[in-house]
């Protein structure tokens, strides 16, 4: 059977040392804060799922073992689920305490649906209340079962027959929603014969990190693969692959002679140049069938499951670009770029250019690692601004890089409230990019990097406290017999 990890947007990943080694295929983790309906308002966090949505998803229709913590979150949770059959047989849970009403609620109602309680105690660590409330603990863990589960089996489940029909059916109607409303998204990559092997580095990677979730086409544009490579890929990877060819070739308008073997940039190849083309470019023209473009390059690094469906992710957080990173760029790869920038925007004063203007013009986003809508690229903006830089030669001659293509057209067309930083997902790629995975963002992240904020040290809530609550509390856990907590660290 299989084990899923689900509704932790805090855990970054699952450390293989945590586990045997039979385990860790049959343990999956679903970075997704449970709540009370999917992609709530009242979410702190940018990916939030109902629980009879998370088993839809998961093709699940009962749930052994339910484990809540969700710091609060608690009450508004179970007050919607109290009002439909649960399909779960134990429940562990943490209960922040509010008001005497909700309390008696939630028990009558878990009461009603056949639950008892087996065992309970305080959370005395970190869940301290104030002093003028007496510094007590706050929080108390609960685990309830159902009788019949000692006794029930697959066959037998826990409640009535009526009740599995009912949620078999609303289950059965949120699956044909999700796939309904699957997003039309596409991983695409760009390869060359002499750099195989990483490529198929990354297919693996992208199989057990990111298809693990939800399947997508994977689409492979490559310059020179031969059948018995094309043939190799195929039997190495346990997923389909889509190969296209593509030829580079100067554009009409550019002189081949006033082209320099090297240009100041590196790499300067005259092919890396066509590739920075591709990319700005040809290739969304390429994918249009699809709504949602994921680039990735051959040598991305995807060092541990991503935790939730990204196309989703963007779709339902209504984002129109997200990228891994943002970085300095040179400033011998953007020679004359900025000025071809600002000569466009002078010539047409009716253009709004977003956040243009206050962008920093030595930073791009660091787009080997970029999801957008097309949208995007078919804005009549982008085209324009594109073709216009494209016909002034900047790309061959200085080696103008996708990256700050990208960067300011994306800045002329997006809103800032529509970008995202994929600030949780462990990533890699040389030279600028090598972290690991995080917690999931939480809303109103600014796509500027910033610090997630770390969970709550023990030693910073005692270090407030006087002497006299600390020898109060601790006298409250002796009395309650618990382990007292540590003594704080010197002041």
């Amino acid at each position: 059977y299989q084990r899923r990890v689900h509704g932790d947007p805090t855990v970054s990943y699952l450390p293989p040392s945590c586990f045997l080694p039979d385990q860790l295929d049959r343990i999956i983790l679903h970075k997704i804060a449970l709540s009370t309906h999917s992609t709530a308002v009242r979410q702190k966090y940018m990916n939030s799922i109902s629980l009879y949505d998370a088993m839809a998803m998961l093709n699940h229709t009962y749930v052994d073992i339910l484990k809540v913590d969700v710091e609060g979150m608690e009450w508004e949770i179970f007050s919607s689920l109290l009002l439909q059959p649960l399909p779960f047989g134990e429940l562990s849970i943490e209960l922040h305490n509010p008001d005497v009403e909700k309390i008696f609620g939630f028990f009558n109602g878990l009461e009603q649906n056949g639950f008892r309680i087996f065992a309970r105690e305080v959370n005395i660590n970190p869940c301290v209340a104030p002093k003028e409330h007496g510094s007590l603990p706050v929080a108390s863990e609960f685990s309830l079962v159902r009788p019949r589960v000692l006794t029930s089996t697959r066959s037998r489940l826990p409640y009535s027959e009526a009740e599995h029909q009912q949620i078999v059916k609303e289950i059965s109607r949120r699956r044909a929603i999700l796939s309904s409303s699957k997003p039309k998204g596409v991983i695409y990559i760009l390869t060359r014969r002499e750099r195989l092997s990483m490529l198929l580095n990354t297919l693996k990677q992208i199989y057990k990190h990111v298809l693990t979730y939800e399947s997508y086409p994977v689409v492979i544009f490559h310059e020179d693969l031969t059948e018995k490579e094309m043939d190799a890929i195929a039997h190495t990877i346990p997923f389909s692959v889509q190969l296209q060819k593509v030829e580079w070739k100067l554009p009409e308008f550019i002189n081949e002679s006033q082209v320099p073997p090297n240009a100041p940039c590196p790499p300067n190849a005259v092919g890396y140049r066509h590739m920075c083309r591709f990319h700005a470019m040809e290739a969304h023209k390429l994918l249009d069938k699809w709504d949602w473009h994921w680039r990735l390059d051959d040598d991305s690094v995807i060092s541990s499951p991503i935790g939730y469906d990204i196309f989703r992710f963007m779709d339902s957080n209504k984002m129109l670009y997200g990228c891994a990173e943002i970085v300095p760029e040179g400033a011998e790869c953007i020679q004359g770029f900025w000025d071809a920038v600002d000569a466009f925007l002078k010539e047409r004063p009716h253009i709004k250019p977003g956040f243009t203007s206050k962008w920093p013009r030595d930073k791009i986003f660091y787009n080997n690692f970029e999801i957008s809508h097309k949208s995007v690229w078919n804005s009549p903006l982008y085209k324009e601004y594109f073709n216009y830089i494209d016909k002034k030669g900047g790309i061959y001659s200085h080696r103008w890089g996708d990256a700050p293509i990208k960067t300011v057209g994306v800045s002329l067309v997006v809103e800032e409230s529509r970008l995202h930083r994929f600030s949780d997902i462990g990533y890699a790629h040389a030279p600028f990019v090598d972290r690991p995975a995080g917690p999931l963002p939480m809303k109103d992240t600014k796509v500027v990097p910033e610090v997630i904020p770390k969970a709550m040290n023990p030693n910073d809530f005692y270090s407030k406290l006087t002497p006299e609550d600390l020898q109060r509390l601790r006298a409250v856990f002796r009395d309650l017999r618990f382990s007292a907590p540590p003594a704080p660290p010197p002041r």
